[in-house]
């Protein structure tokens, strides 16, 4: 959660998102954590005084089969996976609380080893803290493959039942790796100033809205300051968010 003492420019925007969604946001102010679970453990919601108040993130789901970085990362590719997410919805919605799929691609975190493929990413640098192999740089179609990737599982999590989604531009996954000129060296439109790097979120947004309408919750979550030669600083966070916010984010994690 973003704090005044982080910055009052990013606090700011974070309280008008928030005074303009407080309707859906605010009954449900206890928020469960998106941690690596593997969906195999239920949050104790019924022993709850007010489970109402509870507003619940997945950990994160892959938007392709090849979004994986580890082996057990649940997904929203195929219509297949709807039904059990929304066994799952339908448990946790008894009690009124808010649930909220995570959608996530590592990019050039994903794995060989699980997602049975060489990795994608803005540009050809093998992560050196994860898996350092060598990811594909992807082409223009690829990027736009990918955008209509993550719109499409945002629209399966509707149908699931969840009351909206996440997106994950944190820990380095492929969002944040190509608004960082420590991981995007690209010359084309998806490449260079912020704006153009700023290009694929904006898009993701675009297209999740359209596919979901503008009453599902979407949310973002960032590292506001990789702490990387090169890397996303605090003053491109600052940036960044305000046109998140006018383009339809609800909330900042």
């Amino acid at each position: 959660m973003l704090t005044q003492e982080l910055t009052p420019a990013l606090y700011q925007t974070w309280r008008s998102t928030w005074a303009a969604h407080r309707d859906r946001l605010r009954p449900n102010r206890i928020s469960g954590p998106a941690l690596d679970r593997y969906l195999r453990h239920a949050y104790p919601l019924a022993p709850l005084t007010d489970p109402s108040a509870l507003r619940i993130v997945t950990e994160n789901v892959a938007v392709t089969s090849v979004a994986k970085g580890y082996q057990w990362i649940p997904g929203l590719w195929k219509e297949e996976h709807i039904p059990g997410f929304k066994a799952m919805t339908d448990r946790i919605q008894q009690y009124g609380t808010v649930v909220i799929a995570q959608l996530n691609h590592p990019g050039r975190q994903a794995s060989e080893k699980f997602a049975k493929a060489q990795s994608w990413a803005p540009s050809a640098i093998p992560d050196p803290y994860h898996n350092r192999e060598m990811p594909h740089e992807m082409t223009i179609e690829e990027i736009h493959k990918t955008v209509a990737d993550f719109g499409d599982a945002a629209r399966r999590a509707k149908e699931a039942g969840f009351d909206g989604v996440e997106l994950h531009g944190a820990h380095g996954y492929m969002i944040p790796q190509f608004l960082s000129l420590y991981t995007n060296k690209r010359t084309d439109e998806y490449g260079g100033d912020l704006f153009n790097r700023m290009k694929f979120l904006m898009e993701i947004i675009a297209d999740v809205r359209e596919k979901c309408g503008g009453d599902f919750i979407l949310g973002y979550r960032f590292s506001a300051d990789e702490r990387v030669t090169g890397g996303l600083t605090i003053e491109d966070t600052k940036a960044v968010v305000p046109y998140l916010d006018e383009a339809g984010v609800d909330y900042f994690n």
